[in-house]
């Protein structure tokens, strides 16, 4: 064996220590052997072959061993007897496929997902309420949203509870930079200029405890990231899901009741693309749905901005063009389009990595 290719196979056999324990028992040997016989075929052809396997392997390396980590720890923390996820009314759906959905999806799933999107978009569409009514409605379609996330939690996070997971974690960024002055929480008066800072996060953290007292276990976590490595389009879904909160964003400075309109509006359409994404059938489905009730919902945000600019709407300014709404709008559903559809690129990689991969 040549020095190149010995210091190659201490290499690999440094990172197969990284496996766990019971998967190097049973796995290391042969991998190692496979390496070997690849690493003599390259060296064989040439060192642009042997730079190639190399970087085949280092690309493939993280994702196994994070893998074989996940149904380690899986298998350890998440079988004990007596926890809610052992079955009964709490019982987890199936673990998606590549391909095809796990089988017929249940009516109340369609209904779930619709209300993911729809009890927050309605809520921020009622902004031009006043002061009391508002933050009840916003802070109450959140409550509803966290209830969504515990009850998808120990479950074992089925498909419609990744929206939950977005939209969750979108709101608790957002409101920690927000200020709320006078309102009244937990005996605390929030001042004039005081953010929620950490407080936002604590919603999340009530759940995250309630979770692990119910299921008294790791294993529905690691449903949620075997469920994402198996069909990557649910991180599509999880980034759905921040559309609310990000579409109303985008309408900050328009006057309601104006906005309100064209808010309720995208939050029908934004549900919609949701339902048909849980009844899809393949990836090229769920995709197609996701990006339909993205581009859609963008394109009634757009019109609404540009006449909104454009027209004699706003006191002491004067009319934009509209050209000056659209260009950004656009540019901005590129950036949107191209983070949801990430997570299909990831399982199109994995698809062309998965026959070449010996590590």
């Amino acid at each position: 064996m040549s020095r190149p290719a010995g210091l190659l196979s201490r290499g690999y056999r440094c990172l197969l220590r990284l496996y766990p324990a019971t998967f190097r028992a049973e796995f290391a040997a042969e991998m190692d052997d496979v390496f070997g016989e690849a690493v003599a075929d390259a060296t064989q052809r040439g060192r642009g072959a042997l730079v190639r396997l190399c970087l085949r392997e280092l690309c493939a390396w993280p994702g196994a061993v994070g893998r074989q980590w996940t149904c380690t720890l899986w298998a350890r923390f998440g079988g004990r007897k007596g926890a809610i996820m052992d079955g009964g009314p709490f019982a987890p759906e199936p673990l998606p496929s590549r391909a095809e959905a796990p089988g017929p999806v249940p009516r109340h799933y369609t209904l779930l997902a619709a209300l993911a999107l729809l009890v927050p978009g309605l809520a921020l569409a009622a902004w031009f309420l006043p002061g009391s009514w508002r933050q009840t409605l916003v802070l109450g379609s959140y409550l509803y949203v966290l209830l969504g996330l515990l009850a998808g939690w120990v479950r074992g996070f089925p498909t419609w509870s990744c929206l939950h997971v977005g939209y969750s974690l979108l709101f608790a960024l957002w409101l920690s930079v927000v200020s709320s002055p006078g309102l009244e929480l937990l005996g605390h008066t929030f001042g004039a200029n005081e953010v929620w800072g950490w407080r936002a996060w604590l919603g999340l953290a009530v759940v995250a405890l309630l979770a692990l007292l119910l299921t008294r276990s790791l294993r529905p976590l690691a449903r949620l990231f075997a469920g994402a490595w198996r069909d990557p389009t649910r991180l599509s879904l999880v980034v759905y899901g921040t559309l609310p909160l990000v579409i109303w964003v985008l309408f900050d400075e328009v006057h309601d009741p104006y906005r309100s309109s064209f808010e309720i509006v995208i939050a029908f359409l934004l549900a919609a693309g949701a339902v048909a994404y849980v009844r899809s059938e393949t990836t090229g489905q769920r995709i197609l749905s996701l990006l339909a009730g993205l581009t859609v919902s963008w394109i009634v945000s757009t019109v609404g901005l540009a006449a909104y600019w454009n027209g004699p709407r706003v006191p002491g300014h004067a009319p934009f063009h509209w050209f000056d709404s659209v260009v950004p709008m656009v540019l901005a559903w590129a950036v949107v389009a191209a983070i949801l559809l990430a997570p299909a690129s990831l399982s199109l990689l994995q698809q062309r990595a998965r026959p070449h991969r010996t590590a």
